[in-house]
């Protein structure tokens, strides 16, 4: 469900549905803002949302290192993890171009 405001003559739109993270954005039009917010609720609902952070991953490689920052960095062990991450990117199979389904990487469906 969205969420308007009008914020210092702009209007920001927030969408929480369960299981995707907050998305927000903000609009100088409230029906440019309401196009947005249905559209995107649309591509969530399909499933064909995918959270403008793992637009660009598109390796393997890029996959690891975007979690060791992300992730790995809020664990209590993340020192040894990040070197294992580091061991897994120096590899040379790393460079797999992944096909990302929106938060579904385990279910990928990828064509080789």
């Amino acid at each position: 469900m969205a969420t308007f405001r009008k914020r210092k003559g702009r209007w920001d739109v927030q969408i929480r549905k369960t299981e995707y993270p907050a998305i927000s954005k903000s609009f100088s039009r409230k029906s440019d803002a309401h196009l947005w917010a249905l559209e995107t609720e649309r591509q969530i609902e399909t499933g064909r949302y995918t959270p403008s952070q793992i637009k660009h991953v598109d390796t393997l490689c890029a996959l690891l290192a975007q979690y060791g920052g992300v992730i790995s960095i809020k664990k209590r062990g993340y020192k040894e993890e990040i070197a294992r991450l580091a061991k897994m990117q120096a590899r040379g199979d790393v460079r797999i171009h992944l096909c990302l389904m929106p938060l579904s990487i385990a279910s990928m469906d990828c064509p080789v």
